[in-house]
């Protein structure tokens, strides 16, 4: 969803209630939730003190361990790097961006499990 919010507390009440009805919603109908917020924590630092913000609220809605933000932003910088390392365009996005997932979702993939004989192909 693309939030209108104007300030990072509108954005955090817009949060919790995508959150919340994540947690509500059976995993088989929704699964994640991009929340995109163009027109507030446009500033990179600003936006990593709000995932703190975010962090707590996931934490004092107890969905820890259920649900978790990832954060992607336009000038993402992981700690102790240049700000044009490599690293940092993994959680690059043209606005910034909050994703909120099922942890249990969180895994590595897995081929499925194929019983295939090749004479028949």
């Amino acid at each position: 969803m693309v939030s209108p919010a104007r300030t990072p507390e509108e954005l955090l009440e817009t949060l919790m209630n995508e959150l919340q009805d994540l947690a509500d919603t059976d995993p088989e109908k929704i699964d994640t939730t991009l929340l995109i917020h163009p027109f507030v924590l446009n500033d990179f630092l600003d936006f990593n003190e709000f995932l703190d913000v975010a962090d707590a609220a996931v934490e004092d809605m107890s969905l820890d361990g259920e649900l978790q933000v990832a954060s992607f932003h336009p000038d993402y910088q992981f700690a102790d790097t240049d700000p044009n390392d490599i690293s940092n365009y993994t959680n690059r996005a043209p606005y910034p961006i909050l994703h909120l997932l099922r942890e249990r979702d969180h895994r590595p993939w897995k081929p499925p499990k194929r019983k295939c004989d090749l004479r028949e192909v």
